[in-house]
């Protein structure tokens, strides 16, 4: 083989190369018709001995029992009766723990101390087995009397001709999908199980039992694999035998590989929420991005049985959950009318929501909740939910720190009104991330985008959004130009009306008038009213604050209708060990005292009130937001960085958007209540989260010991407009 550089000198300018060196320079390269062995090609041998066998795989996904946040959590899946030698799984917060092994069959759950690193799971082959999948069982609830029926290509109907069938309401069911039913009653092999149907809701084919496989008519035992050709699954259940009751059927309907495995591994809902925040803080659309985001969230909540999914109430016998706090907790059968449900898992932090639960009295009970080692924690009566309406039995409460177990109950004497099949109760995920493995910044660089601050919006936000956003949706519009304004006495306003400015120059040098005939023109105003009944912003003999120099000059700029919902009150803080002026701004409702008012869930009322009156027709632009004065004390102020951020993603859920632009002031120093700690809690939230934008407010001058003078809430209200107009609108 001739050298390359021997090649090039026989080709130089004058040269006449022979017919040998011809056939050495071709020589010298591999033709596409030969084959290249493994040795030859430099490194290959070794690059390929270093990689993982295919058995080495199958043990390592074999034996990987997922990622847990507790030792509990973990034996509630895995017990140590089930083990094998070599499982492994990743135990504790914050994510992912260390890694817990069994050394021998049937052994403990051992912590070896070491942190785990990806290359211990080769994910994409974890997706291929088909026993990790994410399945997911429910009951059949019956929808009505009757069964699916149809002609091939025509509209599927139900049909009432055979009285003893139940049918459920049809389900999506993606082609490939394996579908199981257990405890199903076939009076023939060759009657109907199920009806398959297209997405546009034509009739596709009957499924009879003797069409499955895996049968076992004794246990009533059917297997399924969904068709090409159907997206849509009608089941329908026979009642004529009673040794299959129909509160045992069950369906389970197999998620393929082309969608999600267990949530023990991958990210929960709002996780991917969180990471998708993070990824949109870098592109420029709000709008669209805001719509995307809330699409996908919507989607992963789906797919992840996170705060979205609801599952009825099955009674597992008679009796309700009790017990004296830090002992066994037990089942008592005094009340013949409650019935339980075995304890479920929960995490602290988590919101639930009841949905059609019968309450005799505001005191009567709901559930109870367990610790970690199934000691009685408290017992929790409907009175103390939020968001509650004894009408519907709709009720919500944050699963506490110190319990990790819930154990359901249901009074069935609410009889008609309150019927057992029509509960309902929705388990939403808490916030702990888990996605530090994935380079949000790295996505961002290859589409193009800028960089993004990490911190705040991966430590709170999607758990906070999420709770405020649970079960209640809202499209964006730009029919209606909307700010939301929020604070204590400096939002309030304590400024004389006597000393409201004059004139403003505007964007193109004209001096315009902030008021005519005392009032703003062109705007719906709202304040502290739980129905938002809008009226026209007046001045009168009231006092102001900087929200009507924003109003004022927005409405000019955008020279339309700008509406604004408000919600204030003096000496407020956000947390509860904070100063006390009668309410408190925490989402986290359930640490409120009963006495005092719940500041944000009255805002968040009357912007819900306000979309409710004026459905799909507002775009809400910004938050503006000023207080933290009585945030102040030894007992608040360490606290003030979790209390805003928890403030911010709760209205961000409220109004169904994870980047709605936060635009906020500091306080003076001037402040009788200036803290430097919350005012480096405020400098951390807007350095970390690029939809928050911070006003300097700290040579702010005052009226009296707290309170904006005429120039400061002016300058704060012009600053804001500026915000707005420059990187909002």
């Amino acid at each position: 083989m001739a050298s390359l550089k021997d090649i090039l000198s026989w080709f130089e300018k004058n040269d006449y190369p022979t017919e040998e060196q011809f056939r050495e320079s071709w020589k010298s390269f591999w033709h596409k018709s030969e084959r290249i062995d493994q040795s030859s090609v430099l490194g290959l041998p070794d690059a390929l001995n270093s990689k993982a066998s295919k058995e080495d795989l199958a043990n390592a996904t074999t034996n990987f029992k997922g990622y847990h946040t507790s030792l509990a959590a973990l034996l509630a899946i895995h017990p140590q009766n089930e083990n094998k030698k070599d499982f492994f799984a990743w135990v504790g917060t914050p994510y992912p723990g260390t890694v817990h092994k069994v050394f021998a069959d049937k052994g403990a759950w051992t912590d070896t101390g070491e942190v785990p690193t990806q290359q211990e799971i080769d994910l994409a082959e974890y997706t291929k087995r088909v026993d990790l999948f994410n399945n997911a069982t429910i009951p059949f609830i019956a929808d009505g009397n009757g069964y699916w029926t149809g002609t091939v290509g025509q509209p599927a109907t139900i049909s009432t001709e055979f009285e003893q069938y139940r049918y459920m309401n049809l389900k999506h069911v993606l082609p490939g999908t394996l579908v199981v039913w257990d405890g199903f009653f076939a009076n023939a092999p060759t009657s109907a199980i199920c009806a398959l149907i297209d997405s546009a809701g034509n009739f596709v084919k009957r499924l009879n039992f003797n069409g499955c496989s895996n049968i076992d008519y004794n246990t009533g035992h059917f297997e399924y694999t969904m068709p090409s050709n159907a997206s849509q699954i009608g089941f329908f259940f026979d009642i004529n035998n009673a040794a299959f009751p129909i509160a045992n059927a069950k369906i389970t309907i197999g998620i393929t590989d082309e969608s999600v495995i267990k949530d023990e591994v991958l990210p929960t809902a709002t996780e991917i929420q969180k990471g998708i925040t993070k990824l949109t803080a870098a592109i420029d659309d709000r709008n669209d991005i805001a719509l995307s985001s809330k699409a996908m969230f919507d989607y992963n909540n789906m797919l992840f049985d996170s705060g979205v999914a609801p599952f009825p109430f099955i009674a597992d016998g008679n009796g309700y959950w009790t017990g004296t706090v830090g002992q066994p907790v037990t089942i008592s059968t005094q009340y013949p009318e409650y019935r339980y449900m075995n304890l479920k898992q929960v995490l602290p932090g988590t919101l639930i929501v009841w949905d059609g639960f019968f309450s005799t009295q505001p005191t009567s009970m709901l559930c109870a909740f367990v610790d970690n080692d199934g000691n009685f924690v408290k017992r929790l009566n409907f009175n103390e939910c939020t968001n509650i309406n004894y009408d519907t039995g709709h009720y919500e409460y944050i699963m506490p720190s110190n319990a990790s177990q819930v154990g359901f109950v249901f009074n069935v004497n609410g009889g008609a009104l309150f019927p057992i099949a029509n509960t309902k109760i929705t388990i939403g995920k808490s916030g702990k991330i888990r996605i530090e493995h994935i380079n949000i910044d790295a996505i961002v660089e290859e589409i193009g985008g800028g960089s993004i601050t990490t911190g705040r919006v991966l430590a709170s936000q999607s758990d906070m959004f999420m709770r405020g956003n649970v079960s209640k949706k809202y499209a964006a519009s730009t029919k209606k130009k909307c700010i939301i304004v929020a604070g204590q006495s400096n939002t309030d306003g304590r400024v004389p009306a006597a000393q409201f400015p004059s004139t403003y120059v505007d964007e193109g040098g004209a001096t315009v008038n902030y008021l005519t005939g005392g009032q703003i023109p062109n705007t719906k105003y709202c304040k502290n009213n739980l129905n938002a009944n809008f009226g026209t912003w007046s001045l009168g003999s009231n006092r102001w604050a900087y929200d009507a120099i924003v109003l004022s000059r927005l409405q000019h700029l955008l020279n339309d209708t700008v509406y604004e919902i408000k919600w204030s009150q003096g000496g407020t803080a956000i947390s509860p060990n904070g100063g006390d002026g009668g309410g408190f701004w925490t989402p986290r409702f359930e640490n409120i005292p009963s006495n005092k008012t719940k500041l944000l869930q009255n805002f968040e009322q009357s912007i819900r009130a306000a979309i409710a009156n004026n459905p799909d027709s507002f775009d809400i632009k910004a938050f503006l937001w000023h207080q933290g004065e009585s945030d102040w004390l030894a007992a608040s102020a360490p606290q003030y960085y979790d209390s805003l951020c928890d403030v911010i993603d709760y209205v961000r859920g409220v109004v169904g958007n994870p980047i709605l632009p936060f635009i906020f002031g500091t306080v003076p120093h001037a402040s009788g209540q200036y803290s430097s700690i919350v005012e480096e809690a405020m400098k951390r939230v807007a350095a970390q989260d690029k939809y928050v934008f911070m006003v300097d407010m700290s040579n702010g001058t005052l009226l009296d010991a707290y309170h904006f003078d005429a120039a400061s809430s002016e300058y704060l209200g012009t600053k804001m407009y500026e915000i707005l107009r420059d990187s909002v609108l």
